[in-house]
Formats: structure tokens, sequence, C-alpha cells
């Protein structure tokens, strides 16, 4: 089975809302966060329950996160209300094949220029392309509001991790984080220098913004999260 995530996250600060809005490509793709009332799997809801000992459990900064997702494929959840999602551009290009497309060709058809720029994520590794302007956009974000930004991608198989990979971009510093499949390590890599980190990918990264995920597992990424009761409607859509 194949699993992907493909996504900017941020706090919802109001600059970094406007600022994000500022861009055709991304204003009708903002999702903001509060609550984990979204995940619809009962045994996923099970694990985050008031008293749970699990170790999976965790929660989100104050006032949430801010989302940012190129065009979506639906999930069996979603497929009873196709029509009411269909108003939702990140849902308006469906096809039964969506998942099988290239998520970060996905940031082209989002409207991001198609000249490209790799992660080499070490020997051996899936070399992954992505939008040059996509991070030019929100290197730039992080520059100029002084906030954090965070790109995180990941395709799986079968269970097993292909790609893992994210940017997290902060005011003076970008950093990429990278699962070298060769060990089975997190490695950080910051200009010149890179050094193995203890933590996953995604726990390093969205440590950037104050979320602290005890272990990889992220409620956002279940697939029964339903992320159209998130979404801040973009004017002119």
């Amino acid at each position: 089975m194949t699993w992907y995530a493909n996504v900017v996250y941020a706090l919802p600060h109001p600059k970094v809302v406007a600022a994000l809005s500022g861009y055709r490509e991304l204003a009708s793709r903002l999702y903001h966060v509060t609550d984990l009332d979204g995940v619809r799997s009962e045994w996923t809801r099970e694990q985050f329950a008031e008293g749970s000992a699990s170790e999976v459990r965790h929660s989100l900064p104050p006032g949430g996160l801010l989302a940012v997702w190129p065009p979506a494929h639906m999930t069996g959840y979603d497929r009873a209300r196709k029509a009411a999602l269909i108003g939702q551009p990140v849902y308006a290009d469906n096809r039964e094949s969506y998942i099988d497309v290239d998520p970060a060709e996905k940031w082209v058809w989002a409207g991001f220029p198609s000249t490209q720029t790799c992660c080499a994520s070490g020997p051996d590794n899936q070399e992954v392309l992505w939008p040059a302007a996509l991070f030019e956009a929100l290197g730039s974000l992080a520059e100029d509001l002084g906030v954090p930004l965070v790109y995180y991608y990941c395709a799986t198989w079968g269970g097993d991790v292909e790609a893992e990979v994210a940017w997290v971009f902060e005011r003076g510093r970008e950093r990429v984080l990278f699962h070298d499949k060769t060990d089975g390590q997190c490695v950080c890599r910051e200009g010149e220098s890179s050094q193995t980190v203890q933590r996953g990918v995604l726990q390093e990264a969205l440590g950037a913004l104050g979320l602290d995920l005890p272990t990889g597992f992220f409620a956002l990424h279940q697939g029964s999260f339903d992320w159209s009761r998130y979404w801040l409607s973009a004017p002119g859509w």
C-alpha cells in the first residue's frame, strides 16, 4: 500500500496566514488544525482518549497548526462526501490514479514553476525532486517574518519508508533532515556539515514548531483525518 505526506507546516500567526494567502498557488490550500477531532478512525481516537496510556498520544502547539497541501486525493472516508468536497480546490482535480502521481509534481500543478531542485538523501537513497520556487518562497517567508516553516515529504510502500525528508526554514538558518535508508537513521544537513540525530525526521522537524511527538506517529497523517473541516476558505474561490 502506498502512503504519501506532502505538506508545509507552520504556526498559525496572522502574519503567516496573510503572507501565504498572498500566493495564489497556496491561498486555497490552507488548513488551520485546532484540534484532533478530525481523526475518524475509532481505534486511533482511542489512542488519544483522556487517560490513555498509549505512547503515541500527543497534542498540538498552542493555537494549533497551519498546514498547506497541494491537490489531494480522497480517502475512503471522503467518497460519500465527494460532492461537498469538490467545492474545495484542493480536492477539485481528483482522479482514481491521483495517489500514484509524484507528490512533488502536485506543487507544479498548484502553480509553482517547474524548475527543480533536488535533495541528495545519502548513499543508496531515493532522489526526489521539487520545484525550486517552492523552497525559495518558504525561505523568504521565514526570513522576512522571523518565524519557522517546515516542509515534510514522506513516501512509503507496504509500511517501508521509500523516502522521507524535511526542510526546516528559520531566519538565518536552513536545515535538511532525511531518513538514510542505508543505516535507518535520521541525518541533519546544515550548510556543508551533517550529523546524525536521535529523533526521527518528522519529530525533529515539527520540534522546530514547538510540537513534541513522543514517537514518529502523527495524528494528522492518519488516513482517516478529515482535512476538509479545517479548510480556510480563500477569497475568490
